[in-house]
C-alpha cells in the first residue's frame, strides 16, 4: 500500500513542482507576447488597428489590449472560416506598430500545462475517481 500511494505522491509533487514554473516555460515559450520597454508614449490606437487590419482579411477588429510596459498590444478580430467561428489576435509593438505575431490563442490544441494539472489533481483519472486517488493517497 505504501509503494502504491507512494507513487501517487511522487506524481502529485512532480506534476506540482512543474507546474510552479508555468508561468515562466510560457513566457519562454511565447517571447511575442513581449517588447522591450521604451520611455516614450504608444502610438494611437488607430494606428494599431490599421495595422492589424492587413494581417486579417475580411474581418472588423473586436478589441484593443496593451499588456503593460513590457507587453505586446494585441488586436482581437472573431471570424467565420468555413462556416466556423474562430478567434485570431495580432501581436504588435505598441511603440512603434510593428508586426510581431498573429495567433490563434483560444485554439483547441493540447494545453501541456492543463494536462500538467489534471495529473496533478487527478492522476489524469475521471474527476469523480481521481480526486479520491490523489486525496487518500496524499493523506
Amino acid at each position: 500500500m505504501g509503494l502504491v500511494s507512494g507513487i501517487v505522491v511522487f506524481i502529485v509533487s512532480f506534476t506540482g513542482a512543474l507546474y510552479v514554473f508555468h508561468t515562466e516555460i510560457k513566457d519562454a515559450m511565447e517571447p511575442w507576447r513581449f517588447v522591450e520597454p521604451q520611455q516614450k508614449a504608444y502610438v494611437a490606437p488607430g494606428v494599431l488597428l490599421d495595422t492589424a487590419a492587413v494581417y486579417v482579411e475580411n474581418a472588423n477588429a473586436t478589441g484593443l489590449t496593451y499588456d503593460g510596459r513590457g507587453g505586446a498590444a494585441a488586436v482581437g478580430f472573431w471570424l467565420n472560416e468555413n462556416g466556423k467561428r474562430t478567434f485570431k489576435a495580432v501581436f504588435m509593438n505598441p511603440y512603434t506598430a510593428e508586426f510581431i505575431h498573429l495567433g490563434e490563442p483560444f485554439a483547441k490544441k493540447f494545453d501541456f500545462f492543463r494536462f500538467v494539472m489534471h495529473g496533478h489533481r487527478f492522476l489524469w483519472l475521471p474527476e469523480k475517481i481521481g480526486k479520491y486517488v490523489v486525496g487518500i493517497s496524499v493523506l
